[in-house]
This record gives C-alpha cells, structure tokens and sequence, in this order.
C-alpha cells in the first residue's frame, strides 16, 4: 500500500517527548512493507535542527519512506499550514490508507475532510491526547469546538481508532458516549535499545550519590502533571525513618515548573537528598536508568508509561501510581508495584522495596519479561500488520 502519515511533529524533535519515538518506531513497522510518505511540519525541533531542514522537498529516510516538511505559521499548538492543506487537496488521492499519528492540530483536521472527501480509509492514533482532562483548563472552549466540528466524526468514520491502553480506550468511550473501531495498539519500545547497557557507576559518581545510598528516579518532564511532589513527599518520610536515600529528578523543566519543585525540597529541608539531571538523550538515559536503583511515576494522569517501560528493560522496579496507562496491566502481570494516588501509599510501597530485597529482585525479572512480551517491536509488528492486511483486503 502508499501510506500517507500526518504527524505535526516527527523525529528529531524530541523536545515532544514519548510519542516522536513511538510514531518512529511505528513508521519503521509500516515500512518494511509498504512505501510511505510522512508529512510534517517544523513542530519541536530546535534552532540548530531548524536550520538544516529544507520545507516542501522529499526527503529520503530510506527506499521505502519519505519525510516532507511544511511550515506552519500561528500557534505551535494547532500547526495551521497553508502549503500543507494546498498539498493534500493536490496528492492524497494517490495514497490508499493515511494514518493520523494524533486528534486536535490543524493538519488532522485538513487530512480528515480530504480523506473523506476522496473516500480513502484512515486510521487515528489518539496518543493519550483525548480524555477527561483535556476539556480542562485555558484550551477547553477551543477543544469543545474542534470536537463538535470535526473530531467526534473523525473518530466515529475511522477505519481503527488505535489506543496504546485498554484503561485509555474505557475512558474515552465512558466520557464520549461513543462507538469507535478500537484497536489497542501499545507503545513500541524496542528491546534491542537496551541490550548493551553501560555499567553502574557513572551517574552516581557525578552526582554525589554513595554507593550505598537507594537511588530514586523520576525520568521524564518535569511539569506538574507527574505527580513529582508527591514523591518529594514520600522521600521525605523515608528520610525521617532514617532511610539513605536519594531522589534524582531526570528530564526538562516544562513552564518553570522545577522552581515550584524547588521551593517544595526548601520547605521540606530535603536539599541534599535530591538531585536535578536536566535534559538527558539516549545514552545518557539508560546510564541514569542503570546507576538508579527504583524508579517511580507518580502521575495525576498518564497515558502510557514509556519511561517505565525502559525502566523495565533495565531491570530497574517500577512503581507506578494508578493512574498510569499501563499500571493495570502491570499490576495484573505483577511486573511491578501500584499505588492508589489518592491515599498517599508511595511512602510504604517505596520501604516495601527497600526493606524486601527478594520481591525487589523478582519484580526486576517480572518486569523485564513483561516488557519484552508486550512491547517490543516484533510483537506489536504481529498486531499492527494483521490490521493493515484487513484494510487491504
């Protein structure tokens, strides 16, 4: 098949986090076996990769994908493009599936009304980007809109709405009243990324941390959605019972939110307990990841947990609040600890760990099977290419 994939943001510009790599892992899956074109827009990169970009050229990733740019004018956050909609009125007749990698920008909206307009059946991926929370805050009225407009019918005429949870596909369906043709379709986080993985050490070394001390990690963006202070405060109670810990908050301050956190660590006197890494890539990401010895997510709300998904390949615990995408299949799995936001029980859950070296080093193995199960590439290519081959018949 031609495959037509519209992604407002596409690798390198992993400022937008989890999904840039997942929506690369998925195009290498669509790849090996069909030609596809992305088309994208400036979106996430940063000023050294903005000037190495050329717009409206086909840019060769390899003999059977091509990446164009198109540049987007306004607001960051809806990527309207007047040479993007020019091109799709012009080329996406000659495509036979296009794939949404996303709902509410701008270039969603364009390829919905062309794809319906020349009858070609697509497929949206909803990337955690449509549940409860988002009619909340400055964007509602705008949200509510764009879903009365176009989204509600996008998602109903969608040949597959692709979930990456079966806890994120409940809660769209509970709050919209809806029917859709769902697929749950996970994250993909590949396996052989973290075959060869540094030795311990590094990390602890350049940040001060005793070799003796239990290492803490938060890896990802530092914004009040993750739940951060919570765990501020449950390593604050491991420290009054007298524990050595340490808490390492990994990742890219999001709109200043690492002076909040800061102000919390001065109030609670915890200050030599905790340390701030920044913006790591990959290598340095499963460096962190191996010199740490549990790593947590605390989130308000999370739609996956790619973070805690490396963390499983690196044989590190994980301990996920409930209201992580794929704490429930976790928690079944017994691949890792669950705790209920709400009561406070990261504090216990944590010392359960420390004091229970056997149950830690078991969730270690369990975690690292589950992950190799689910959410390698191999497997969710078996998923992926039994829904294109139904598309195709």
């Amino acid at each position: 098949m031609k495959i037509l994939q519209i992604s407002p943001s596409f690798f390198p510009a992993i400022s937008i986090g989890g999904p840039i790599f997942s929506t690369l892992t998925f195009t290498e899956i669509l790849e090996k076996n069909h030609e596809v074109t992305t088309l994208t827009t400036q979106q996430g990169l940063d000023k050294d990769q903005l000037t190495s970009i050329t717009y409206n050229t086909e840019n060769k990733l390899s003999p059977t994908h091509t990446k164009i740019y198109k540049k987007f004018i306004g607001p960051s956050n809806f990527t309207f493009s007047f040479s993007l909609i020019s091109w799709l009125i012009r080329q996406a007749k000659n495509y036979d599936l296009i794939v949404l990698q996303g709902i509410w920008n701008f270039p969603f909206l364009a390829a919905f009304f062309v794809a319906r307009f020349y009858k070609i059946p697509y497929i949206v991926f909803t990337h955690g980007t449509f549940n409860p929370e988002s009619f909340h805050g400055n964007s509602t009225f705008i949200k509510r809109a764009l879903y009365f407009l176009y989204v509600k019918r996008m998602l109903i005429h969608a040949r597959h709405v692709f979930f990456t949870t079966n806890v994120e596909h409940r809660k769209l369906i509970e709050f919209l009243k809806i029917k859709v043709n769902a697929a749950i379709i996970p994250n993909i986080v590949k396996k052989q990324d973290f075959e060869n993985l540094p030795s311990r050490g590094k990390f602890r070394t350049q940040l001060a941390i005793r070799p003796e001390s239990i290492a803490i990690l938060h890896f990802g963006r530092i914004a009040k959605i993750k739940g951060i202070e919570i765990t501020l405060d449950a390593v604050y109670q491991l420290i009054q019972q007298n524990q050595d810990v340490c808490f390492i908050i990994a990742g890219g301050d999001e709109k200043g939110y690492q002076a909040t956190l800061e102000k919390k660590i001065d109030a609670l006197n915890i200050r030599p307990y905790i340390r701030f890494t920044g913006m790591l890539n990959r290598e340095e990401t499963k460096q962190i990841m191996v010199d740490s010895d549990l790593f947590v997510l605390s989130s308000y709300s999370e739609n996956f947990g790619i973070s805690a998904v490396e963390a499983m390949y690196c044989q590190l615990p994980v301990i996920l609040a409930n209201q992580v995408g794929i704490a429930e299949d976790i928690q079944k799995a017994h691949a890792g600890i669950v705790f209920d936001i709400e009561k406070e029980e990261l504090a216990d859950c944590l010392l359960q760990c420390i004091q229970d070296p056997d149950q830690t080093k078991q969730m270690k193995e369990k975690g690292f099977r589950f992950a190799c199960e689910q959410y390698d590439i191999d497997v969710v290519s078996n998923q992926v290419n039994s829904l294109l081959h139904s598309i195709q018949s």
